[in-house]
């Protein structure tokens, strides 16, 4: 268990590495940018490792690949990923040179100085070396939450804890693509395509159950040097509704033409599934949907799937009551491909098929313990339905260790694509996997008829709402390139607990913004545990009398 504001977490010695604001710890591994843990995927620490284990000096991809993944043929692209991801993670020294510097054709070299850090060294949030100073301005407010925070010890408190939620605008912002609005501009490095239709993003989304935004040519990947006008425009949800977001599917999804945009809202604590065409000006609650939520879209758009009750289902959008296909006692993503059949995930276990006018189910990939498979996720069907993509579950807690792989249909072979993607992946018309990871939505280019990633992926979205329970990432992407995607953190909402007294008056904590949630309170009544939400589900404790 920790203890907010003094987080200690065990280092080995000889093992422990600073450079800037980081610290490693190459035994576990573990990465922390001024006392945070930093999200990466573990082959992404274990690279860091062998390159800051040998800084200075040339590693070679060979030497590289042999380190991380011994025995094992991995594809070079895997690796190019796994430097980007790093590069990004860690930005430039202070000369402006990139802590990994790329030795062509050659391999890789840490740059940055480093120090090694003495054995018994433990971890504080409040990281005292200079780069992880707070300015005085924090410094002065943490002191007067402090202030009226600290209980007195002439008597037990009667603490009550309540979240604070860092407020969003109640408005839906829509980037179309008739040249009202500009958008962030294609990264250099992103590869254009010689087949396929331009990658064109249309973002949809929901900040904390009150925004939606939505987008059509937020990003192009094209052929040709000139890109498309875009625009944006905004509407706003009704008041009192909030967004469903569960961990097991999107919140929201698009038809695969990109015109409409189906998603699962709140009121008075009952979920109900709205349809949003982009042609009106508010949504409209679908009927007989109580209760529902996990909306996805048939190829031709005229009906929509959803989990309802335990069980799996569908209606029309032009009208008339809902159809049960099948019972599902829990639901992990559906894909409905053009032969009319669902693949669905009702057992972590499998991945099952079943007809869309209803029947038994037939599992069409299971899972292999002497793999390290535990569990299967999020499936979707590529296009000509001979293979799927869906994200399996090693045997760990932390959804950072899941990989996204794809299987062929007629052979059953199946293998990784990516490793440490988190969500579900969604292929673009473009020839690009789209996925998440850490908050962000990355790019990989795809060439469907290997079914093999084909070059390095790029960050193409920062800030995408992800489940800190089960990893789930908040996007989808239509046919037509067109993606939506919830806005948010990217491991929870933030909140910051707040102090009642018998009086009423409220005052916060003085904590950092985190997902605090479920606070207990101890017997004599001076301490708090809460857990900050993450996959590893730590715990903390603080100290109401400090």
């Amino acid at each position: 268990m920790e203890e907010i504001g003094k987080t200690f977490i065990p280092v080995s010695g000889d093992h422990l590495y600073e450079f800037g604001p980081f610290r490693l710890d190459a035994s576990a591994p573990l990465l922390l940018r001024c006392g945070d843990i930093v999200p990466l995927p573990p082959k992404a620490l274990d690279v860091l490792v062998v390159l800051v284990d040998k800084r200075g000096t040339l590693v070679s991809r060979g030497e590289l690949v042999s380190a991380v993944w011994p025995d094992t043929f991995v594809e070079e692209s895997n690796l190019g990923h796994h430097i980007s991801l790093l590069r990004k993670t860690l930005g430039n020294v202070d000369n402006g040179q990139p802590y990994i510097e790329t030795i062509s054709k050659r391999g890789y070299r840490f740059t940055g100085p480093v120090r090694q850090a003495a054995a018994d060294l433990q971890f504080p949030n409040g990281d005292e070396r200079s780069e992880c100073k707070p300015d005085a301005k924090r410094e002065r407010d943490s002191a007067k939450h402090q202030d009226r925070a600290q209980p007195s010890r002439d008597g037990p408190p009667v603490p009550v804890l309540h979240p604070l939620i860092e407020a969003a605008p109640p408005e839906l912002s829509v980037i179309s693509s008739d040249g009202r609005a500009t958008v962030p501009s294609i990264p250099s490095n992103v590869a254009t395509q010689t087949h396929g239709s331009p990658l064109r993003w249309g973002v949809t989304g929901v900040l904390l159950g009150a925004v939606l935004a939505s987008a059509s040519g937020w990003l192009v990947l094209r052929n040709r040097a000139v890109a498309p006008t875009v625009a944006q425009f905004t509407v706003s949800l009704p008041p009192g509704e909030v967004l469903v977001t569960p961990g097991h599917a999107s919140a929201a999804v698009l038809s695969p033409d990109g015109t409409r945009l189906v998603y699962a809202a709140s009121r008075g604590g009952q979920s109900q599934l709205y349809l949003r065409s982009f042609g009106e000006l508010e949504a409209k609650p679908i009927p007989e949907t109580r209760g529902a939520m996990s909306p996805f879209f048939s190829p031709d758009g005229q009906w929509v799937g959803f989990w309802q009750a335990f069980k799996l289902k569908k209606i029309a959008l032009a009208g008339g009551e809902p159809v049960t296909i099948c019972d599902s006692g829990a639901f992990w993503g559906a894909s409905w491909g053009s032969d009319d059949n669902i693949l669905f995930v009702r057992k972590i276990e499998a991945i099952e098929s079943v007809p869309a006018s209803g029947g038994d189910p037939k599992i069409v990939a299971a899972v292999n313990r002497r793999k390290g498979e535990f569990r299967f996720r999020w499936p979707e069907l590529l296009p000509g339905g001979d293979a799927m993509l869906f994200t399996v579950g090693k045997d760990s807690i932390e959804s950072s260790d899941d990989n996204i792989v794809v299987q062929s249909l007629k052979t059953g072979e199946r293998r990784v694509l990516i490793e440490g993607g988190m969500g579900g992946a969604h292929y673009s018309p473009s020839g690009h996997l789209v996925y998440g990871r850490a908050g962000a939505l990355f790019a990989a280019p795809f060439d469907l008829k290997r079914l093999a990633i084909t070059g390095a992926a790029v960050s193409v979205k920062q800030g995408v709402l992800v489940s800190p329970i089960t990893g789930a990432v908040h996007f989808d992407l239509s046919s037509d390139g067109s993606l939506a995607y919830v806005p948010g953190a990217g491991l929870g909402n933030k909140r910051l607990p707040v102090w009642v007294d018998r009086d009423g008056n409220a005052q916060p904590l003085p904590l950092p913004l985190r997902a605090y949630s479920h606070p207990r309170i101890s017997p004599d009544g001076w301490q708090v545990a809460m857990e900050v939400e993450s996959p590893a589900h730590n715990l903390f404790t603080y100290d109401l009398a400090r």
